[in-house]
């Protein structure tokens, strides 16, 4: 599953480097000036992303759950307490659904990887599909 992300992860800043020169501002490289760093005491933080109504952020812990942030980089609620592996977490822009990816370790549990939709205001985790990638780690 890390493969593919990776993939995906490398391919769009690629395609969107390749003539920065004629990009729009909002796609070229963000210089080391232009960024914030804060820790947010969230253990094994590995995804967050902007919320529907873009009034704070999504973050996802892959040992704790989901969190409501801030843009300061407080929490503002740990949504939900889970241990599933969530490696990345992401929001529809055309309906608002949360969507989270766990990775699994297939030796060991035998679970796929999965998709999940989550719904904040009943807390429920519903799996939209298990990916089953054979002889992967």
């Amino acid at each position: 599953m890390k493969r593919l992300w990776f993939a995906f992860a490398f391919l769009f800043p690629a395609y969107s480097c390749v003539k920065d020169a004629y990009a729009p501002e909002q796609t070229r490289p963000v210089a080391d000036s232009d960024v914030t760093v804060w820790d947010a005491g969230i253990p094994d933080f590995s995804g967050v992303c902007v919320s529907y109504d873009k009034s704070f952020l999504w973050g996802v812990s892959n040992s704790e759950g989901i969190y409501k942030l801030d843009f300061e980089g407080n929490i503002i609620e740990h949504t939900l307490d889970v241990t599933n592996d969530f490696e990345g977490i992401t929001v529809d822009r055309a309906n608002g659904n949360i969507y989270l990816v766990e990775e699994t370790d297939v030796k060991k549990t035998k679970n796929s990887n999965t998709i999940y939709r989550f719904n904040p205001d009943t807390k429920a985790l519903d799996i939209i599909y298990q990916v089953e990638i054979s002889n992967s780690i």
